[in-house]
């Protein structure tokens, strides 16, 4: 999906004859005035993938301008388009995940189903 980089942060740089395409949190921060160093990497995961997503649809102008708008703020409740391309995970952590998953699950079933036995075969079935 290409974006409308409505903000103009679609930049290219050149690393050993590749070519590769960014988007550049440094203009949105010195176009609506805050601290790139200072907001959290969550919150730059966030408008990085909304610049990068603008689509005039799903993600609008609007909407990455209201987050900007709003860093730092408590008080600021708004809905964002979140879509994710890159799934990192370390190698000890798929085991974490599916244990988590599973103590999620397990705990509704568990008063459902009423004993571990019956979650097994409900679970197995």
């Amino acid at each position: 999906m290409k974006s409308i980089n409505t903000f103009n942060t679609r930049a290219e740089i050149d690393i050993n004859g590749k070519k590769y395409i960014y988007f550049d949190l440094n203009i949105l921060a010195e176009f609506f005035n805050f601290n790139l160093t200072s907001i959290p990497n969550s919150i730059k995961i966030l408008l990085e993938n909304l610049i990068r997503s603008e689509d005039g649809e799903s993600v609008t102008h609007e909407m990455i301008s209201s987050m900007c708008e709003n860093i730092g703020s408590n008080q600021a409740t708004f809905e964002i388009a979140f879509s994710p391309t890159r799934v990192l995970m370390q190698d000890f952590l798929p085991k974490f995940a599916v244990m988590t998953c599973f103590t999620t699950v397990n705990e509704p079933l568990l008063d459902v189903c009423n004993n571990a036995l019956s979650l097994e075969s409900y679970l197995c079935s």
